[in-house]
């Protein structure tokens, strides 16, 4: 089924359930905002259309459980400077890595890695 055809089911069964809510999950937030301006040019705008990448969504689902232990979501910045602050604690220690540990840019592929 080619993507304009499972659109397509999505416009009309949108339209059937009225503008209630819903939610879009979309590969990209510029995949859903084109899904939803596509809605709103053939006159059929929807109201309530909650628009997410599935990174996205689990996020807003884990929120209240993260919260509830005190913990907070890991964005890529964050993981690079624990990375950088791991490989400063045990640098001395590292065999394998350490030739390399100190180079600028070790911290990012590590946590790219992990």
């Amino acid at each position: 089924m080619s993507a304009d055809v499972r659109l397509a089911h999505a416009r009309t069964w949108l339209r059937e359930q009225g503008s209630g809510g819903a939610v879009l999950v979309a590969p990209s937030r510029g995949a859903a905002d084109d899904f939803g301006r596509l809605l709103a040019v053939e006159g059929s705008g929807f109201f309530g259309l909650h628009r997410f990448t599935p990174r996205r969504l689990a996020l807003e689902l884990a929120t209240r459980s993260l919260a509830a232990e005190v913990l907070a979501p890991m964005t890529p910045l964050g993981a690079r400077a624990l990375a950088a602050r791991a490989t400063a604690a045990v640098s001395a220690q590292l065999s394998y890595l350490g030739p390399v540990a100190n180079y600028p840019g070790f911290a990012a592929a590590l946590a790219r890695t992990l």
